[in-house]
């Protein structure tokens, strides 16, 4: 497995080294942290439905067991105690807190996107890019579940969706984000449309959002990269998982 980060390279990011060297010690455990699908699975949970923040890492989802399963592949590899709760801001909705400085140093150095995601720039961390077939597959898993959606159009077309927002004077760096993803999916023998407007909105702060998209779709005479997208990534959402097998049976097509 590829190493991510060791200790010295997370004392570099201290000015006062004496510092550093404290509380890399105190996680000592961690290194040399390595590539690992549930490390990749973290990172695009934060990516879609998280914060990354100065001494701040956070998971935001209506979805209790969304926010459980954040925690439970959290504290799999960190020792520091990580906090459920229901937010203090929205009514239904869960978060999973972690308060610690050294572990958002530790996941910024792993190119987790940090602050507001529709006002930074951002890729596909290289080490997933380059990770293997597991790693891949399960950061896309993950993008999917929070990103991404599955009709049937007409009782005749599936579609998956994914859709992500940024604002406008940052556009090409969606567009590129949205390729490298596409570009993952194909080495799954998985075509995707074009990039497609899906929207603006004007926000709080009176900045311009535009909204991108791209489609995974299958018809009955076609359904190869809907039935790869099936077998190889699939939702780890049981409802979103359970409404493509549901439309794959609908088709006919050959899930075995």
């Amino acid at each position: 497995m590829e190493i991510l980060l060791t200790k010295d390279s997370l004392i570099s990011t201290y000015e006062n080294k004496r510092l550093g060297i404290y509380y890399s010690n105190r996680h000592a455990y961690l290194f040399p942290l390595k590539a690992t699908p549930i490390l990749a699975a973290l990172v695009a949970d934060i990516t879609c439905d998280g914060h990354l923040g100065r001494g701040l890492i956070q998971f935001i989802s209506k979805n209790k067991s969304d926010a459980e399963r954040f925690k439970k592949d959290f504290d799999s590899i960190f020792r520091h105690k990580s906090r459920l709760r229901i937010s203090p801001s929205f009514k239904n909705t869960w978060e999973c807190l972690v308060g610690s400085n050294t572990l958002y140093r530790v996941f910024m150095l792993i190119e987790t996107p940090v602050g507001n995601k529709t006002l930074s720039k951002f890729q596909v961390p290289i080490w997933i890019k380059n990770g293997s077939i597991e790693i891949k597959r399960r950061y896309l898993q993950r993008l999917f579940d929070y990103e991404g959606s599955v009709r049937l159009q007409n009782f005749r077309r599936i579609i998956i969706k994914f859709e992500m927002h940024k604002d406008e004077k940052l556009l090409k760096y969606l567009r590129n984000y949205l390729s490298e993803i596409k570009d993952m999916l194909s080495g799954f023998g998985i075509n995707a449309t074009n990039l497609i407007f899906s929207g603006s909105n004007i926000r709080k702060d009176g900045n311009k959002s535009i909204g991108l998209s791209f489609e995974i779709q299958g018809t009955a005479k076609n359904l190869n990269s809907v039935l790869n997208f099936y077998k190889e990534i699939n939702f780890d959402s049981s409802l979103k998982r359970k409404k493509l097998k549901r439309y794959l049976y609908l088709l006919n097509a050959p899930l075995s």
